[in-house]
């Protein structure tokens, strides 16, 4: 008796980090995604069009274009700036210390700038690339840039890494899954005797399952509130080599979404499995039982 006991516990304890591991995992994936999406945002928030203007318009004619310019529909309006080309000259001789009037005389050599700031539903290459079309086709305009590195680069790459990760935890969490029904299985088997004889006494399967659901619930809820420590241990040594971090691994929201996320599925994970188990020796006839 003490045997099986002890056997019992020791299969609880492993059910219970089985589940630490994949609330650990899933909150690792969680802080991972939120980073690349935040990030992600932020690079999309900063790409803008960049637009030279001719050096043949005149001042009520730059006026003009650029109210036509950030009143088109891929704009924020807010967001133009008009940058003139002796504020350019002036930036260009601080940074490089290269006197340009030395070589080209009183010639500016550089354009006037509009830097516009897309809208969201605009932020992609595709979108782009129409919009520099159109825009190079205008009057008045002499050129026409935009970050096409980050686009081509970066913005696919954050997708790729976000998943791969995705599928990496969705093979661990299938992974745990497996394992956290076979420890179940092996719970249960040990009390086949034991549920077939309530059966023959006339239980109800209802009835019969609930102490076990209700373990399976408690069982789930220890392995996620343990793996949200493990989690925010590892968040606070992070924290701790790199302070700039604070606001983000600590921010409230994602703890709460981390919480609340990993209890949900823990608890899920570990009743489907008992369910599922539960289920098959229910249906077993007592002839079947060894």
């Amino acid at each position: 008796m003490r045997y099986s006991k002890g056997r019992a516990q020791a299969t609880n304890q492993i059910i219970v980090i089985s589940i630490a591991c994949l609330s650990v995992v899933v909150s690792l994936l969680f802080q991972m995604l939120s980073g690349a999406y935040t990030w992600g945002e932020s690079i999309q928030a900063q790409m803008k069009v960049y637009v030279y203007l001719d050096d043949s318009l005149q001042t009520n004619q730059i006026d003009s274009t650029v109210l036509v310019l950030k009143n088109r529909k891929e704009f924020i309006a807010s967001s133009a700036q008009l940058v003139d080309k002796q504020s350019i000259a002036k930036d260009f001789l601080n940074t490089t210390h290269e006197n340009f009037d030395e070589l080209l005389g009183d010639v500016n050599p550089f354009k006037n700038l509009l830097i516009l700031q897309t809208k969201p539903e605009f932020r992609n290459k595709a979108s782009f690339e129409k919009l520099a079309l159109s825009l190079r086709s205008s009057p008045g305009i002499y050129e026409v840039t935009y970050p096409e590195n980050y686009l081509e680069l970066i913005i696919p790459k954050i997708k790729v890494i976000s998943s791969a990760a995705l599928i990496f935890v969705l093979l661990f969490a299938l992974i745990v899954y497996f394992q956290t029904s076979n420890y179940t299985k092996l719970h249960i088997h040990a009390n086949r005797t034991l549920i077939k004889s309530m059966q023959l006494l006339g239980s109800t399967n209802g009835f019969i399952k609930k102490p076990y659901l209700l373990k399976s619930v408690i069982l789930g809820l220890f392995g996620s509130l343990l793996g949200y420590l493990i989690t925010n241990v590892f968040y606070f040594y992070i924290n701790n080599q790199i302070p700039e971090l604070t606001s983000y691994l600590f921010n409230v929201t994602n703890q709460l979404i981390i919480l609340v996320g990993t209890m949900t599925i823990a608890i899920l994970f570990s009743l489907v499995s008992t369910l599922l188990t539960l289920n098959k020796y229910l249906k077993l006839s007592a002839s079947n039982l060894y």
